[in-house]
């Protein structure tokens, strides 16, 4: 029997070898990930720069680059050539040291002093100016620079426009209200550590960047920078690109990275950064009195936030970045050319919707009726973002605002002839009626026929906002079927309404809710943890000995230490002594 001769492996069986090593290679590389416990730190903008060089253009000289600055010669845009503005009996001075810029003002004690200007605040349409005093406060001055008319002028607090702040006044410049640690910082700066100490009542203030940058909004970008700057072919199995991924996410999950600086809301826990759930770290405001008018309008400075969960736009997945762009902060069409990318031109675009013709450009453009401006800080025009119909008819009837009305006038075109021509124009059924105002407004005024009312808002499906803001109002009410109706809501899909039905139960002291509350100590989210722990904290003896006593000792813990957040205010060391 003769033996074969040696034959060498084939090209085929080769290149078969070398695709089965580079696709064990390839599974290899893509199984090799982040370690679960690896926490992302930050970075800084440089390194995102050089792979991201066209947002970082886009980004240069926005209002988040210009957020906050020092006090240099190309940041100061206001007069510091011995420029004097006097108000009330007090002048203030505005002046020049060499590179230095000063400010001689009253001071806490009630005297004259001078102050080194050492931040800028923001760029347009004003900008304000910050110094340093003891206990490493940073207060913003009220006197401040107008942009557009190049001129001083004076930022007052909305309930005190023609008051003289005493020196001991919270609103005076050097009080809380106008200190940058706890008040403004923590949306102007990125990676903010407000670093307040009670004993001493001094602050130690640190930021990563002066300003809002990158990681403000995506998030620590230390994992992602490794994972770029790697060889290999994948990025993270688990984590993706380890950033808070906002380019393809839902609107609600891109809304929560621009909420915590874009709504009225209170922190309720530290750490939070983007990617992070909202309701675990702020309580938004409600659609309340002194806040927002009764059919929702914008009343006071609250952003943008509330508006926008109001609007049909939010619930048809519209996204802030549909409109704007994320990096220069800048519209993506002028004009109504914004509004055309989902809403035909040949339909809304015209006389036949907007019945303008020949009224001038200003009078066509879809935002100045569906979007109404108002004017905060005096002279920063902000517009509503609940892209409401206009109603002049709720004008007449509760006293609200209408967009028809911010332009005519005269007396005889008063809220009820706006009325009629809307009638007249689109005839008597309204696409957003029936209203929820005409039920809030009875709430809040406590009358017979609101319980009835707030009950017809909770069976529709209006948005959550304007569901929680009903049982809040339900929680005012000194009735069997408000309190009824609270209980009810505890159960609510949304934390927003399950957090306020619990608060709003523990205003009228409901005890048969104590041990059903027990059970939300268990919720998802802390916003609704928190409601139910500070509802139960006078309530604990109730839990003792039962299955709650534990998670309610959790719950508490996690709760004292979401209230160090604002250690330095008042109520929280009232509500810290109660506990």
């Amino acid at each position: 029997m003769t033996t074969p001769p040696n034959r060498r492996p084939g090209k085929a069986a080769v290149f078969a070898g070398l695709l089965a090593l580079f696709g064990l290679g390839c599974l290899a590389d893509w199984y090799v990930a982040i370690p679960e416990e690896a926490v992302a730190g930050y970075v800084g903008r440089e390194r995102c720069i050089s792979c991201h060089q066209q947002e970082a253009s886009d980004w240069a000289g926005s209002h988040h680059d210009r957020a906050m600055e020092l006090a240099t010669d190309d940041t100061v845009l206001g007069d510091f050539d011995n420029a004097e503005f006097t108000r009330l009996g007090v002048t203030t001075r505005f002046y020049r040291k060499g590179a230095e810029y000063w400010v001689r003002t009253e001071g806490p004690d009630g005297e004259m002093h001078d102050y080194r200007v050492d931040y800028t605040f923001g760029v347009d349409p004003l900008q304000q100016y910050m110094v340093e005093l003891e206990g490493g406060r940073v207060q913003v001055l009220r006197v401040s620079w107008d942009t557009v008319r190049n001129e001083w002028f004076y930022v007052p607090p909305p309930d005190a426009v023609d008051e003289r702040l005493e020196p001991d006044d919270p609103l005076h410049w050097t009080g809380l209200a106008q200190n940058w640690n706890t008040m403004c910082a923590e949306c102007h700066s990125t990676n903010l550590q407000k670093n307040f100490t009670l004993a001493s009542n001094t602050y130690d203030t640190t930021y990563s960047e002066i300003d809002v940058s990158c990681e403000a909004c995506h998030g620590p970008g230390s994992l992602h920078a490794e994972l770029a700057e790697s060889r290999s072919l994948f990025w993270d199995r688990r984590r993706g690109y380890a950033l808070s991924g906002l380019k393809n996410a839902s609107n609600r999950k891109q809304l929560e990275a621009c909420a915590p600086c874009h709504s009225r809301r209170t922190a309720i826990h530290g750490d939070w950064h983007a990617g992070n759930r909202f309701f675990d770290h702020f309580a938004p405001s409600l659609l309340e009195p002194g806040l927002y008018h009764a059919d929702g309008q914008i009343l006071d400075e609250v952003y943008v936030y509330g508006s926008f969960l109001q609007s049909k736009m939010y619930h048809e997945n519209v996204k802030c970045t549909d409109c704007h762009n994320p990096h220069s902060l800048k519209l993506k069409f002028e004009g109504n050319q914004l509004c055309a990318q989902c809403h035909q031109p040949g339909k809304y675009d015209g006389a036949g919707h907007h019945h303008h013709a020949g009224a001038g450009e200003a009078a066509q453009q879809c935002v100045n009726c569906h979007m109404p401006e108002r004017h905060y800080m005096v002279v920063d025009g902000r517009r509503d973002h609940s892209f409401r119909v206009p109603r002049p008819d709720l004008s007449v009837e509760l006293g609200t605002p209408n967009a028809c009305n911010d332009c005519h006038t005269k007396p005889e075109e008063d809220a009820a002839w706006a009325a009629e021509a809307v009638r007249e124009w689109y005839g008597d059924k309204r696409p957003d009626d029936p209203h929820y105002a005409p039920a809030l407004a009875a709430g809040w005024e406590g009358k017979p026929e609101a319980v009835e009312m707030l009950r017809e808002v909770l069976r529709r499906d209006y948005p959550e906002i304007v569901h929680a803001t009903a049982v809040r109002a339900l929680g005012r009410i000194a009735d069997a079927e408000a309190q009824k109706l609270c209980r009810e809501a505890v159960d609510e899909r949304s934390p927003l309404v399950r957090a306020t039905a619990l608060r709003a139960a523990a205003e009228r002291s409901i005890d048969e809710m104590a041990l059903e509350s027990a059970w939300h100590l268990r919720d998802s989210a802390r916003l609704v943890r928190f409601a139910a722990a500070s509802r139960l904290v006078e309530r604990a003896p109730q839990l003792q000995g039962t299955e709650h006593e534990p998670i309610l000792q959790e719950a508490l813990e996690e709760y004292q230490t979401g209230q160090e957040v604002i250690l330095d205010r008042a109520g929280t060391n009232m509500q810290r002594a109660a506990l």
